[in-house]
């Protein structure tokens, strides 16, 4: 077997298997991108548990063949790679975003997030959410504040009976 049908059949599997278990995935576009910046990019999202894979197009085209996805194979074309997210699609998202602000030449081209297929502009305002951390802790702050309050308010009603008790006790003494 030649080293590079054991290098299709290598990455062919390897999409495979991440197309079943993420979340989410972006096609980018890396024309005119160094390979040193391409380093930065994945070192980067590999803090945020994402994986970027450039491959040939053919064999990206061959993964997604046979899967509920594979209408993305037809936005294939030109250098492709796909970013693979283990965690938090918004941030991969925000850090490609990012690194489009500094390297224009990087181009978004499509995503994925569970379903549902998101273009340019959506992955833009995906990256423009708030992180995870900063979303749960407003949605347990909002959750909170009624209870915070219903609180406050019984315990008022609380306070006035003792104001009233203790103006007894003083009245009889």
């Amino acid at each position: 077997m030649k080293i590079s049908e054991l290098y299709r059949k290598g990455v062919n599997k390897i999409i495979k298997d991440n197309l079943k278990d993420i979340p989410g995935l972006f096609i980018i576009d890396y024309s005119g991108v160094s390979a040193a910046d391409m380093n930065v990019l994945r070192e980067s999202l590999r803090k945020t548990k994402s994986r970027l894979l450039v491959a040939k197009n053919s064999i990206i085209k061959r993964a997604f063949s046979g899967t509920d996805n594979e209408g993305l194979s037809a936005l294939i074309e030109g250098p492709s790679s796909i970013v693979f997210t283990k965690d938090d699609p918004a941030a991969s998202a925000k850090v490609l975003y990012d690194f489009r602000k500094e390297h224009e030449s990087l181009k978004l081209k499509v995503g994925l997030l569970k379903d549902k297929v998101l273009d340019t502009k959506a992955i833009e305002a995906l990256a423009k959410l708030p992180s995870r951390n900063v979303l749960v802790a407003k949605a347990v702050g909002g959750m909170k504040a009624p209870l915070s309050s219903f609180v406050y308010v019984l315990s008022g009603n609380l306070r006035k009976l003792l104001y009233i008790l203790d103006s007894v006790k003083n009245k009889k003494q």
